[in-house]
């Protein structure tokens, strides 16, 4: 069909068709373990530079199984080559970026001292008896240690109880030898607890009324569910509190605290005979110490001061929530404030206290800062060194001083002028929670002096359970709002005056410390990250455009495609639909992971790491790759334009550390969202016309309040005031404040604010009341409150599409996305009124008018027709629809296209979710195109979470649906069988491993009934698995599943054998599903309809005001075979050319000849057919059948352009001729099975060259690639 006429072109179609340099995508442009040379970096930037890669962001990155050069960081050589970079940029038009730091996370180098790292408060303990005078040194408790203050206090009653005074009875259930190093008082001892379950009974000669108990771990990572019961005068035992023991990550990235203790408390329980059961035993179990004890102590105090933090990368919404605490039976059992003296004057420099003691058992505490220990990495040796304090804007500018000041006092900011980008990548080095003047701030923040508070860093009670609590609240808080204000907005600063912007990834995947929107909210751009399989970036790229939308970023970035292992086995058609979904959740520019240094021309691959994407000019498709950029670049374009409609802005609460939100109530079908913060609501957010508004233009139509108890004064304060001025609000009224500022007055007001705005029936499940202008509504689903307010969806289709809508205020543009490997006809609808639509196809850059669309109820509804993983662009201007549109047509007696057709509203997944917890069925046609690791059933622990695996759906995190007894379950298959995995807390495991090959196309069903997996293969019973010990739910679809899947069906209950059968017999193979382009319509620039017919029939055609008309199409010519022979070219990367002739066309690895069996290249097909002059003249497309992995086309010496996606055809109407036609195919495929053959091969017969070991292991199965056709001439007919 034809594009808009030349002079209908808009600026929008004009930047479409040739994007404009901030569409360009960037690269992570890691030199890797000092391999560089001043060459290399000349090729890189000019391979950059014809690919359409806008900026390298140079990261120095070291790995240990990759041989290390000779250019050393840091020294004159390696930054010669910095400067070489950047002025080569400079002449290429690539801009440069650095990282901020040697190594990706985070911000560090030899040049930070102790005194200006990471630091956190540890204290040594001198418990003395008075009245006496002391004069005594006190313990230095760390290496680097720093004075903040020494306090004193009587001894709460009981503080050092232990069951080591008790002298317990103990049996373990196992047995195990030499119980007794549990509870010797000796912290050097340990024991080695068995797997599985264990139970330990505690028996007392006198009775014991406990209040907490305290694991001591050893260094070794495991993580158990435990269970405290203690027996009551019938014998019987009951429970007195579950809690989780997790250790399974003891590095300090998680936390400078890896051996403390954990720590539960209870309601008080009197008792001679107490029980620990350990379950669901993951890792090697051991502990130091069990401490029972009648003292009060603070739960989880460790975690609370951010000593130990999650240990894995991917902590959910409420990871950093913690159950209200039992509050202490007798104010004994606590220290009072007020009663805590602060003795720092009375302590000489040399850790000498002289102090009178007063009557009574005292303890002293030295308190100080020490640095937590944690690295840059993974840099080169001479680069390491000690993390900067994130808390301090004095240390932050040393830092950057020492690093990218020394690049600026190097160049001469005219030569430097490409030097444009300060990274900061995703945060990954752990937690601080102390720096200079903290307490000063501290003071000014919340009006109380946090100094005799520091007791309850050692567990203790101070006041009472609830103000220990709040105390530590305050901490988390305003350490989270430091890091962002002073470390990242710091480094922003620290930027501008030189011309550069901080690029900045809003989360953390190892003890992340700060809150995600606030953290991302001081920089000037902001990024998430995706990687090419699994789940991870479904939190990232929300976090990144959550961020941006709130704080008014025009980009959003992401760290796209990274991947381990690294097999260049990737292509682009791979990595399309993955980058679709992540244009879906907001994202509009890609940095492309990963673009690593090539510094010789004549190793290829060349250097290589265990991660990443091959995004460099080694790579066989690089060069041809540009058609697969300029498609990201038109994308970026359209969704850099205007701002996101979201109907909804989800509030993540104010408690830190956060790195999402919840969307609960769940966000329903054709509707989208943003998180937002308490600063953005507090400080940016107003109400106009009904809707919360932003400056920058950003709006939404609902606030949904998390269910939680606590809000600041503040806060509820401004909430109220939106409300009054017409705001709608989701959510149940807060209970109290989090916060011991203005404690008790704070409660007071919440109690007082909540009583304004919600009125006093908020114990009723549901309700709502007017308030102002406004409405507050509780205990309703989304549906509902959208319904009630005339809040239809934005986006519905008939087939589940992907979406998302930016909004120009002239235009309103829809993104909308087939994630299915096969086409899809479907009516969609577009919430926008009376507007003609436009279609804008990112993979051609043609733009068209669709002649067949109507209007229903507010929406405008359109037929589309989309390809294999395709995509395409709504566009509605200001043009009204025309009268005399289409909105039906027919052939023969089938209605083929209906724009008046109801487009129904999904089913609420909700709803679905908790119907199908534990007992529901998933089902898919699958046919895989490669092996998936299988691993042992397991249903504890983590098992197979770093093994490749071809999933077909995505285990989702059990936290998205509950707590920590809840998991997502995904399937992964491949064609040497199937595993069905759970991913909840510290939990990733298959319950289910099936090793059989999987040949074809097969239906897949996994039934789970009563939490057992059962799996079917083509609707039998094929295997059983272990039973979950998790509430398991569904998982989501994959975007890279490698191979051909049908559309996943998700039922809410467990199928048996014969029902399984049915479903099966129900849904179509992908393979069988008829072909749904028949007819096409567009108008032309005059607005005539344009119709295009590939099959013959009657065609009846029906507009808004009822007209008809019809076409009897009583012939289309019969598509040409083009059947060779071939005359094929193979041209590897290096080396010389091969020739070979093809009477057929085959995959090359079922070849005879091993070259082409393993070829890896280009390879170029030569063929003649001749064209009858009855076909010519027509509309004609080139369909090339199969093809690996890429082609360029060219027909009669005329280039066609490059083809990277399925389906594999070009319109040849201009190039071909009647007659003789030679047409030339240029097919490309990937590294992988060159390096399966070189596997097998000795070192010194290898074509390929790589620094690090492969991961390719030898014998695997090839990749299918070539041309393998049928290829064919298919003509239609075309009248206006």
């Amino acid at each position: 069909m034809r594009t808009l006429g030349a002079d209908a072109v808009s600026p929008l179609e004009q930047g479409f068709r040739d994007p404009p340099v901030q569409t360009k995508p960037a690269v992570y442009w890691y030199w890797i373990s000092d391999n560089i040379s001043k060459e290399g970096v000349t090729r890189d930037l000019e391979a950059m530079a014809r690919v359409g890669i806008g900026e390298a962001f140079i990261g120095n990155i070291f790995l240990d199984n990759v041989p290390a050069g000779d250019v050393k960081v840091m020294t004159d050589e390696w930054w010669g080559l910095i400067e070489h970079a950047v002025r080569e940029g400079g002449r290429v038009g690539v801009k440069i970026g650095m990282f901020n730091c040697p190594g990706w996370s985070q911000s560090g180098g030899p040049w930070i001292t102790p005194d200006r790292a990471m630091r956190y408060l540890t204290s040594s303990e001198l418990r003395v008896k008075g009245p006496k005078r002391l004069e005594a040194a006190l313990a230095v408790p760390a290496d680097d240690f720093q004075d903040v203050a020494v306090l004193a206090f009587p001894a709460p009653k009981a503080d050092d109880d232990s069951l080591a005074r008790r002298r317990p009875r103990l049996a373990g259930t196992p047995e195990v030898q030499g119980l007794a190093r549990l509870v010797d008082g000796n912290s050097e001892t340990q024991l080695d607890i068995p797997a599985g379950q264990f139970v330990l009974d505690i028996n007392l000669d006198e009775s014991l009324t406990a209040r907490s108990i305290a694991l001591i771990p050893t260094s070794s990572p495991w993580s158990a569910q435990c269970e405290l019961l203690a027996a009551g005068e019938d014998g019987q035992f009951h429970s007195l509190r579950t809690f989780k023991y997790d250790r399974s990550n003891m590095k300090i990235h998680v936390g400078p605290m890896p051996e403390g203790p954990v720590v539960a408390a209870f309601e008080p329980a009197t008792a001679k005979r107490f029980r620990l059961v350990l379950r669901q035993i993951s890792g090697k179990a051991s502990l130091r110490e069990i401490s029972l004890s009648s003292a009060a102590r603070v739960e989880s105090y460790v975690e609370k001061q951010l000593g130990k933090m999650h240990p894995t990368p991917l902590p959910m919404w409420d990871d950093y929530l913690w159950p209200e605490q039992a509050e202490v039976d007798s104010t004994d059992l606590a220290i009072s404030a007020d009663g805590i003296l602060n003795l720092s004057s009375k302590m000489a420099d040399d850790g000498t206290l002289a102090w009178d003691v007063p009557d009574g058992d005292w303890v002293v505490l030295r308190i100080g800062m020490a640095p937590t220990g944690t690295e840059n990495s993974p840099s080169s040796p001479e680069g390491i060194g000690l993390e900067v304090d994130k808390m301090n804007r004095d240390h932050a500018k040393h830092h950057f001083d020492a690093f990218i000041g020394r690049l600026l006092k190097r160049m001469p900011a005219a030569d430097r002028k490409a030097f444009t980008t300060v990274v900061a990548d995703s945060y990954e080095q752990g937690s601080q929670n102390w720096t200079e003047g903290f307490d000063g701030l501290f003071r000014e923040r919340y009006g109380y002096d946090p100094i005799p508070w520091l007791a309850t860093l050692s567990g203790r009670v101070v006041g009472t359970a609830d103000q220990s609590n709040r105390f530590l609240w305050d901490l988390r808080r305003l350490v989270a709002d430091r890091i962002a204000t002073e470390y990242v907005g710091g480094l922003r600063d620290l930027c501008q005056p030189h011309g550069l912007q901080l690029w900045l990834e809003n989360y953390g995947h190892w003890g992340f410390p700060a809150e995600f929107l606030q953290y991302g909210g001081q920089s000037h751009r902001v990024g998430g990250e995706f990687w090419t399989k699994g789940s991870l970036g479904s939190i990232e790229c929300r976090a990144a455009s959550s961020a941006a939308n709130t704080y008014g970023f025009p980009l959003v970035s992401a760290e796209a495609f990274t991947a381990s292992p690294s097999r260049f086995d990737t292509v682009p058609s791979d990595l399309k639909t993955r980058g679709d979904w992540a244009f879906c959740e907001g994202i509009n520019h890609f940095v492309l992971h990963v673009y690593i240094q090539q510094p010789w021309q004549d190793r290829r691959p060349g250097v290589n790491a265990w991660f990443g994407t091959e995004f460099n000019r080694h790579n066989t498709w690089f060069e041809e790759g540009r058609a697969w950029i300029d498609y990201l670049r038109r994308c970026c374009f359209m969704l850099q334009q205007g701002t996101r409609v979201a109907d909804v802005a989800y509030f993540i609460g104010e408690d830190t550390p956060k790195m999402t939100g919840i969307r609960q109530p769940e966000l329903p079908a054709g509707h989208d969202f943003d998180y937002v913060n308490a600063e953005v609501i507090l400080e940016k957010m107003s109400v106009e016309d009904g809707r919360l508004a932003l400056p920058h233009g950003t709006s939404y139509r609902v606030l949904v309040l998390p269910d939680q108890e606590t809000m600041r004064p503040e806060l509820l304060g401004k909430i109220r005031d939106l409300i009054r001025a017409g705001a709608v609000v989701l959510g149940r009224p807060p209970k109290r404040s989090p916060s011991m500022r203005d404690y008790p007055k704070c409660d007071e007001e919440i109690r007082r604010l909540a009583a304004e705005i919600w009125g006093t029936g908020t114990d009723m499940e549901t309700g709502e009341r007017q308030f102002g202008q406004g409405r507050v509504i509780w205990g309703e689903d989304l549906t509902t409150v959208l319904d009630r307010f005339d809040i239809e969806p934005d986006f519905l289709s008939q087939a589940p599409l992907r979406y998302t809508h930016r909004s120009t205020g002239d235009r309103e543009i829809y993104f909308v996305a087939n994630p299915e490997p096969q086409e899809v006809a479907t009516l969609a609808a577009f919430r926008v009124g009376d507007r003609a639509p436009t279609l804008w196809w990112p993979a051609t850059g043609q733009v068209e008018r669709p002649a067949v669309y109507d209007i229903r109820d507010g929406h405008i509804q359109l037929p589309i027709v989309l390809g294999p993983h395709a995509s395409v662009f709504v566009v509605f201007g200001e043009e009204p629809m025309a009268a005399e549109r289409i909105v039906k047509v027919q052939k023969d007696s089938d209605t083929i296209l209906d724009a008046t057709a109801t487009v129904a509203r999904p089913k609420s997944s909700a709803t679905a979710s908790e119907v199908a917890a534990s007992n529901f069925t998933v089902a898919v046609w699958v046919r895989p195109g490669a092996d998936t690791t299988i691993v042992p059933q397991h249903v504890a622990g983590v098992h197979g979470m770093a093994d490749p695996r071809n999933e077909a759906t995505v285990a989702t995190h059990g936290n998205s649906f509950g707590g920590d007894d809840h998991a997502g379950c995904g399937i992964a298959v491949g064609r040497n069988g199937i595993c069905v995995f759970e991913h909840g807390a510290s939990y990733f495991s298959p319950p289910l491993s099936y090793a059989g090959p999987i040949d074809g196309w097969t239906h897949v069903a996994v039934v789970y009934r009563d939490n057992q997996p059962h799996l079917y293969l083509n609707g039998r019973l094929a295997h059983r698995g272990l039973r979950s010990s998790h509430i398991v739910h569904p998982g989501s679809p994959s975007t890279s599943f490698a191979g051909d899947l049908g559309p996943i069906e998700q039922i809410g209950r467990s199928l048996d054998e014969a029902e399984v059968g049915e479903l099966m017999k129900s849904m179509a193979r992908p393979d069988e599903l008829a072909p749904a382009t028949a007819v096409q319509l567009a108008l032309d620039a005059e607005g005539k309809v344009e119709t295009l017919f590939r099959e013959p029939g009657k065609y009846t055609f029906t507009t808004a005001l009822g007209r008809t008309t019809v076409s009897e199409i009583s012939a289309v010519p019969s598509p040409v075979q083009v059947a060779g022979p071939w005359e094929v070219t193979f041209q590897p990367p290096q080396g010389d050319a091969k020739k070979a002739t093809f009477d057929a066309l085959v995959n090359w690895t079922s070849h005879a000849d091993e070259s082409i069996r393993h070829f890896a290249g280009k390879a170029t097909y030569r063929t003649t057919f001749v064209l009858p002059k009855s076909v010519h003249g027509r509309r004609l497309r080139l369909d090339l059948g199969k093809l690996h992995d890429l082609a360029r086309v060219r027909l009669n010496g005329r280039p066609l352009g490059t083809l990277w996606i399925a389906p594999w055809q070009v319109d040849v109407s201009e190039a071909a001729r009647a007659g003789e036609n030679v047409l030339e195919v240029d097919v490309i495929n990937c590294w992988y099975n060159r390096l399966v053959g070189d596997a097998d091969l000795p070192s010194n017969e290898r074509s390929t060259y790589l620094q690090a070991p492969s991961a390719v292991p030898k014998n695997a199965p090839l990749k299918p690639a070539g041309l393998i056709g049928p290829v064919t001439i298919r003509a239609a007919v075309q009248t206006e």
